[in-house]
């Protein structure tokens, strides 16, 4: 049932459907769901999940395109039910990594296996303090301890593997005060305020620490650590400019597995249907490359979606034994552990070179290999990085107020602003001034 059918199915009780009237005041208790959305989900652009576990069994979607009214009537209808949760982040129609529209917040649940009290969230944000992480800016009392919210302005999904590095800082900073290492892909649901943990008894309810929402680009520096200043000479080669631009080394091998799931999908998509033979080794790849920025409990779900796109036919049970060892590995990093290779202590999850990927999947990358960027074979990489280059500190100018080396980012930045983002957001986000968005937006 959608959230406009259960809204109608609601009668004529009286419901609130009234807002928290300053979401902005600090220190603001709020038990009602309505207001636990509209603070996550302000100006919502994409589908909000929300999952009745106990009572009805029951999925529901909350549209971009909603009513405020009638959402805060549906989810006034939800008001003391055992055990609901609603997604954290927005999605093009189902919570699944592929489908990531937008996202809202960074998050840590704290288990402490007990309702949670004011001096428990003051030890979190002391030890939070401690570590020269920023303090999160609202927080839920979940029934069996508390879920801390840092509040995202809309991210686009583009920006999903410095997303995961940050949510990782997060975790690892409180992981001495019970934080759940396992609770970190952007797909999460999280319990909603209003309703009930059917294993404490108690209501889950809300506190806004500070209403305002981060800027993502604000609190990745924050998180990882200020990038340094854009030089003003000019540098000639792509790895010194990687250097150079700051780029967060945590991001990194998020960055780099997004892509090669990326890649996985466009050879899917030429192909229709992956041919037998090859579809376990392409499933056991997506799960190694979702193992890098999703939680070992969403892969097998995400692995099966990927079947179901491009497997046609094969059973769920293969589909999640192809994801098998690559959970197990990341059960592994996730707990800590760490693996022995050629010497020296390594992270226990796959990690294939690039040369390795290529020489697994080439009869099916082929076809494609010129629209790829991790799954390629050495001279197509060369040959990347040669235009990376040219087009970087070689640009011609188009003659539209922007150079051919900066065309995907102007596309991207009119995109955003398509989608309502901000002139400063939008210039956070992408790490070029706010006039040069403004230049990019008039090309």
């Amino acid at each position: 049932m959608g959230a406009a059918a259960a809204a109608g199915a609601t009668g004529g009780a009286a419901l609130n459907v009234n807002p928290i009237r300053n979401p902005n005041q600090a220190n603001l208790d709020f038990n009602i769901p309505g207001d636990h959305h509209d603070l996550l989900h302000h100006n919502q652009v994409g589908t909000v999940i929300v999952w009745e576990s106990q009572a009805a069994k029951a999925w529901h979607k909350i549209e971009p395109g909603q009513a405020p009214a009638e959402t805060r009537v549906f989810l006034e209808g939800l008001s003391g039910l055992n055990d609901t949760y609603f997604t954290v982040n927005e999605f093009k129609g189902w919570h699944l990594q592929r489908l990531l529209k937008s996202l809202r917040a960074c998050f840590v649940d704290i288990d402490l296996g007990r309702a949670a009290t004011r001096y428990d969230l003051d030890e979190a944000i002391e030890r939070l303090h401690e570590k020269a992480m920023p303090a999160p800016n609202m927080v839920v009392f979940s029934g069996r301890g508390l879920h801390l919210y840092w509040i995202l302005k809309h991210t686009p999904a583009l920006v999903l593997p410095v997303w995961q590095a940050v949510e990782g800082a997060l975790i690892k900073a409180l992981a001495d005060f019970h934080s759940d290492s396992k609770a970190r892909d952007c797909t999460r649901l999280l319990r909603l305020v209003g309703t009930k943990n059917s294993k404490t008894g108690g209501g889950v309810r809300g506190l806004v620490l500070d209403g305002q929402p981060w800027n993502f680009h604000q609190l990745t520096d924050e998180v990882l650590g200020h990038r340094p200043e854009r030089p003003v000479r000019q540098v000639r080669s792509f790895e010194a400019a990687q250097v150079k631009r700051g780029i967060h080394p945590r991001a990194t091998n998020f960055r780099r597995w997004h892509l090669v799931l990326s890649d996985l999908h466009q050879i899917g998509r030429h192909h229709g249907q992956i041919p037998e033979g090859f579809r376990n080794e392409f499933l056991f790849l997506g799960s190694v490359a979702l193992s890098w920025f999703a939680s070992p409990e969403s892969i097998a779900d995400e692995v099966i979606d990927l079947a179901k796109l491009y497997c046609r036919g094969l059973p769920e049970a293969e589909a999640e034994a192809a994801a098998s060892q690559s959970i197990a590995r990341a059960k592994k990093s996730i707990g800590g552990e760490k693996e022995m290779w050629q010497g020296e202590s390594k992270d226990p999850r796959y990690f294939f070179k690039r040369e390795t990927l290529w020489e697994r999947l080439e009869p099916l990358a082929a076809p494609v290999v010129r629209s790829l960027r991790a799954i390629i074979p050495d001279g197509v990489a060369a040959e990347h990085k040669r235009e990376c280059d040219k087009a970087r500190w070689d640009d011609e100018n188009t003659g539209k107020g922007y150079r051919v080396g900066n065309a995907e980012k102007v596309a991207q930045a009119q995109s955003w602003r398509a989608d309502g983002m901000t002139q400063r957001e939008i210039a956070g986000n992408l790490g070029v001034s706010q006039r040069t968005i403004s230049t990019w937006l008039g090309a």
